[in-house]
Parts: C-alpha cells; structure tokens; sequence
C-alpha cells in the first residue's frame, strides 16, 4: 500500500498518470556497476545498508523524497521555474537539454542541488521516464544511474 501511496502522490503532485506497477526503483554505479546498487522504495533508501525515508504530505507544495542520505524535491504544480527551495536546499534548473542512451532521445533537466551555498548532488530529471541519475557534487562521487527504462516518478505511459 505504501508503494501506492508514493506512485500516487507523485504522480499527482507532478501532473502525470503514473504507473503503479514498480514498488522500488533501482540506480547502479554508472562506471562500476557490480560495486552495488541504490535500491529506492517509499519508505527506505539504500544499498548494502537501508536508511528510513519519508515522503511529503499532499498538502504540501512539494513532492518530496527525504533520507538522511538522500533528498529530492520537486514543485507540485510541474517544473515551471529555474530554481525552487525545499527543507534548506535549493533546487536549480541547470540546463534542459536532450540526452541520447541507449538509441533513445529524452529531454531531461540537469538540476542542481544546493545546501548553504554548497553544492550537494546533481539529478538528470525526465517528466517521460523520471529520475534518470543522480551524482553527489564531490569530485570523485560515482555516478548512479537507472536500471530501467522508466526510474522513480515516470508516468504511466514509461512502459518497461
């Protein structure tokens, strides 16, 4: 039920008809794969390791994924201004661009996630498939990259 709740609320709070068909969204490691996987689930995210999850309420302005590891957000009424705020991180469109993987072309938001004046991750975001990657700002962070066709928030018509 849980996973429901997180499809729906997503997908609502984004103005997207989502498939409720996936309960846990899997990310590997972009250039070392068989070093694990981020495994995200409504209530949980993590590899080898779990931290607790939560979502925001419907009545919030945001959609909203929080760990203490890992945090998302994004503005209900669709992604119509370059920056937004959210538990003290700022969000900021970096570029709209479109990326070839794997023979398909997708238009995707490369945005910027900041805490203090510091940068935190970095998300590559499509409203066609959904979170397509994400990479923490350090140098050396690896980066993690969905195992499906369709990631976390892809509406229903993202078929795997």
């Amino acid at each position: 039920m849980r996973h429901f709740e997180l499809t729906t609320t997503l997908c609502l709070a984004l103005g997207l008809t989502c498939s409720a068909n996936a309960s846990e969204f899997f990310y590997a490691n972009a250039v070392h794969p068989s070093s694990g996987q981020i495994i995200i689930k409504p209530d949980s995210i993590g590899g080898h390791r779990a931290a607790a999850a939560t979502m925001c309420t419907a009545q919030e302005l945001m959609w909203c994924y929080q760990s203490d590891i890992f945090s998302f957000a994004l503005p209900k009424q669709g992604i119509n201004a370059k920056a937004w705020m959210h538990a003290g991180f700022r969000y900021e469109i970096q570029k709209q661009t479109k990326l070839s993987l794997l023979g398909s072309e997708l238009e995707v938001l490369e945005i910027l996630q900041s805490r203090d004046g510091k940068k935190v991750m970095h998300f590559v975001y499509s409203t066609e498939r959904g979170l397509i990657s994400f990479q923490a700002a350090q140098a050396a962070a690896p980066s993690f990259l969905s195992e499906s066709r369709c990631g976390l928030g892809a509406p229903e018509s993202c078929k795997e």
